[in-house]
């Protein structure tokens, strides 16, 4: 460990001078006695976080990596920190330019897909090495990112790992720029124990944005992360790669750790096992079809061959030749239809797994295939219905009704729960027992199950469809569940589950056992599916029923989901306005908007609703609508004075696109009663220069004018109008007399007053109010009131203002009647006094 920048110094050479940053630089070193170039990643002004020493420094997971010699791991050669200066140097193999971050720049400015070999290719490396790390060492490095793969001159890649969180100590978790959050795993954000799966999550962000050639997530919240895993399988940007590469991305980017794919789970994977094997499976590219015409015999089935990212070439090795061609856009991608691996089978650790693996990966040879073969399913885990959201929903090809319907005595033979399940546990709850009778009213189940089901008689569902489980959730009949549990994942025609039931009677120990029991076996797992009809979920049924115990037992897996409408189940609350409910999904899912991008503090501002309010604004009180109007600027334009009072906790400098305030538009719209609470914000102007005195002069309210008028008087806007203009030009008099004390002979830019733009807009009342005041005043151009009143053809005006300006010398040296008969307008002669 060095702890000294002369050390450092004393080592190595800089050859130049590098990108640098605010925060670092990067440049190449060499070592001062010759050799091969070096990459230094220059850290400025590090400081040691609390609890960090030189000692920890020491035992840092660099020193960790550097003794490991992998083939995909770009080796880590030192760390300097100088305590003095603060400044810490990571020294590494040379880092090429390109990556994966640059070839998928490459290929979005270009707009060509990149292919699905290439794509399997990079994950057959990455999770290789995964697998080495988390199995045979212990290591993970709780991120990575795409600019961090490298893409080396022999067409492998290379992981460099010199993030200071990785390579020196999770204490530096918070200094991560947010263009490396963007592929954390949830419980990154979350206070929890990274786990090997975190570095899953990362591949699985990496693996999708070479597909999609976009990230995966842009904005790295819980909600948006829970909301892009759901939606996941519907995936457009998914659609042209074959259905294993789906699956695949769809497992590692699943939103709880305990149903991600694990990368011993990835490195046995078929196509993981041909790339490393030097055989890859061709599932999109046919590359005999790709081949020219003239060379179209030199490549064959049996070709091994290369592709080369960077200059986007595939050299193949046939038996007749070696070729080398361009892939351009015009190879048609040809897709094959290929058997979709059972995704519940080996997705967590098998001990007798990971040596097969390993003896696999080794460098003393491939070794055999056939004894780690993961048996296959003939069972496609993609959904076939764009409604289903879950990957691990399979319909039993007996019945299009139900996932997994078989009988207790068909699914005998299936690996048993690894927990006792005690009958005890899931008795009656006389806590609900009045809603039951509620929902049962003079009706029997086994006669009429449509009042019970969701959507009530309209519900579409005959009694064929209801399951044991279903009946038992709604009757409150716990104690026999577990002889039901079968039934768990079955669904009706409209999607309608025992768990949907369960929250809609609020019956709590269903929840919890259906939800148990999806974590042990996914593939009964009923959390986050959604009914067709409105595209509900489970909690948002319990939303809907105010059942406050369901709420709090579904929040942590349901929440973040949109229904048809794109509401969430914080938006159904908010609209019932059920506090308790409203204060238990508000840590879940704010920030989210519905198709109509309105937040659940919008909906709350809507049904004025103030405690609920009170509840979401400190999370979403300065999101706009479409229009560019927060909560706040709705309230104060609608006059709702106890909103505005108790938004106006949360602040009041929130703005619209215009730049107007909330008191700008409080007074536009009349609003004198929100006036009071938002006065401080008087003096502030919009991106026109205008103060809420003018809008409030401009439409005419009185009222406002009074109370802003010692506040505002005088101030003007981009053009050099005031609010005097402003009521002069829409002929508001009550208002002039307001503000013509304060206002009077100021002049726009161009030398125009307020009693001008009244003559020119024909504003009589106004004239006869203004011209006691500013009569006689021109403008730039020479033009007075009343040669404006002429040229506009203001017959009233030219009268009132004829008195008062008849000596006024009009542009070019004419007198008013011959400047009349100029324009040949003899009728404005009509009434004006002789000379």
């Amino acid at each position: 460990m060095f702890t000294s920048r002369s050390e450092f110094l004393r080592r190595y050479v800089r050859i130049d001078e590098g990108t640098v940053t605010p925060s670092e630089c990067v440049y190449i070193v060499r070592l001062c006695g010759g050799g091969t170039l070096r990459t230094c990643r220059e850290f400025q002004h590090v400081w040691l976080p609390q609890g960090l020493g030189e000692a920890d420094l020491a035992s840092a997971p660099l020193f960790r990596l550097r003794s490991l010699t992998l083939p995909h791991l770009l080796p880590l050669h030192d760390l300097f920190y100088d305590e003095q200066s603060q400044q810490l140097q990571i020294i590494t193999d040379f880092v090429p330019t390109s990556n994966l971050q640059t070839q998928i720049s490459t290929h979005m400015q270009s707009k060509t897909p990149i292919p699905e070999d290439v794509i399997w290719k990079v994950a057959a490396q990455i999770s290789v090495l995964l697998h080495t790390l988390h199995f045979s060492h212990g290591l993970f490095l709780q991120y990575f990112a795409p600019r961090q793969c490298a893409l080396m001159n022999d067409g492998s890649i290379r992981l460099v790992v010199t993030d200071l969180a990785q390579a020196v100590s999770p204490l530096y978790m918070g200094a991560t720029s947010q263009l490396t959050r963007i592929y954390w795993a949830p419980e990154l954000l979350e206070p929890k124990v990274p786990s090997f799966k975190s570095d899953v999550w990362s591949l699985g962000c990496t693996l999708y944005e070479l597909c999609a050639l976009q990230p995966f997530i842009d904005l790295p919240t819980l909600p948006n992360m829970m909301q892009k895993s759901a939606n996941l399988p519907n995936d457009l940007a998914l659609q042209q790669y074959s259905s294993e590469l789906r699956a695949a991305i769809i497992g590692m980017l699943a939103y709880e750790p305990a149903v991600r794919l694990s990368s011993e789970y990835i490195a046995a994977l078929p196509q993981v096992v041909s790339v490393v094997r030097g055989n890859p499976v061709h599932s999109v590219m046919d590359y005999t079809d790709a081949a020219p015409p003239a060379i179209a015999g030199t490549v064959t089935k049996e070709s091994s061959y290369r592709y080369d990212p960077i200059a986007n070439v595939i050299e193949t090795d046939g038996p007749v030749a070696h070729t080398v061609y361009q892939v351009n856009d015009q190879i048609p991608p040809r897709v094959e239809c290929i058997d979709v691996p059972n995704p519940t089978i080996n997705k967590t650790r098998d001990p007798t797994i990971s040596p097969k693996i390993t003896a696999l990966y080794s460098p003393s040879g491939p070794g055999s295939l056939e004894p780690f073969v993961i048996q296959q399913s003939t069972n496609s885990n993609i959904p076939s219905s764009p409604r289903s959201l879950s990957p691990s929903e399979k319909v039993d090809s007996r019945s299009p009704l139900f996932p997994q319907s078989q009988s207790p005595s068909e699914r005998a033979g299936t690996t048993p729960p690894p927990y006792q399940i005690d009958p005890s546990r899931y008795t009656a709850s006389t806590a609900f027992e009045p809603v039951k009778t509620n929902l049962l009213a003079s009706t029997e189940i086994s006669q009429t199950p449509q009042s019970w089901l969701p959507g009530g008689s309209e519900s579409g569902v005959d009694d064929s469809q209801v399951t044991s489980l279903m009946r038992s959730v709604v009757t409150f009949e716990n104690s026999d569940m577990y002889l039901h549990a079968p039934d768990i994942g079955c669904r009706t025609a409209t999607g309608v589950t025992a768990l949907m039931l369960a929250a809609t009677v609020g019956n709590v120990d269903a929840i919890k056992y259906i939800l148990e029991r999806g974590l042990a076996d996914p593939t009964c797992r009923e959390a986050r599916c959604v009914e067709t009809e409105r595209g509900w979920t489970a909690l948002m049924y319990a939303v809907e029923a105010q059942h406050t115990a369901a709420v709090a037992a579904l929040v942590d897996v349901e929440s973040g989901i949109h229904d048809l409408q794109g509401q969430t189940a914080l938006m159904h609350a908010v609209q019932r306005t059920n506090l308790e409910i409203v204060r238990i999904l508000s840590q879940k899912e704010v920030g989210m908007v519905d198709h109509a991008g309105l937040t659940a503090l919008a909906h709350a501002v809507d049904q004025r609703s103030c405690l609920a309010t009170e509840l979401v604004a400190p999370y979403e009180f300065s999101c706009p609508n479409p229009q560019g109007l927060t909560p706040l600027h709705v309230a104060a334009q609608r006059g709702d004075l106890p909103l505005v009072r108790t938004l106006s906790k949360y602040g009041t400098r929130v703005y619209t696109y215009e730049g107007q305030t909330a008191l700008m538009l409080a007074a536009a719209s009349g609003q004198a009663s929100c006036i009071e609470p938002l006065i401080h914000l008087a003096g502030l102007t919009d991106k026109n220069g205008r103060t809420a005195l003018m809008l409030g002069a401009e439409a005419g309210h009185l009222r406002v004018l009074e109370m802003l008028v010692m506040r505002e008087a005088g101030m003007q806007d981009i053009r050099g109008q005031t609010a005097l203009m402003y009521a002069a030009s829409t002929g508001h008099a009550d208002c002039l007399h307001v503000l013509i004390r304060d206002e009077a002979r100021k002049r726009c830019t161009d030398g125009t007053t307020a009693l001008m733009l009244a003559a020119e807009l024909g504003q009589d009342s106004a004239v006869t109010i203004l011209r006691d005041h500013e009569a006689g005043i021109l403008r730039l151009t020479g033009e007075s009131a009343i040669s404006i009143a002429i040229a506009h053809d203001r017959p009233e005006c030219v009268r009132l203002l004829f008195p008062y300006e008849r000596g006024v010398i009009c542009p070019g040296g004419r007198g008013i009647r011959e400047y009349i008969r100029g324009f040949g307008r003899g009728h404005l002669l009509v009434g004006l006094e002789s000379d």
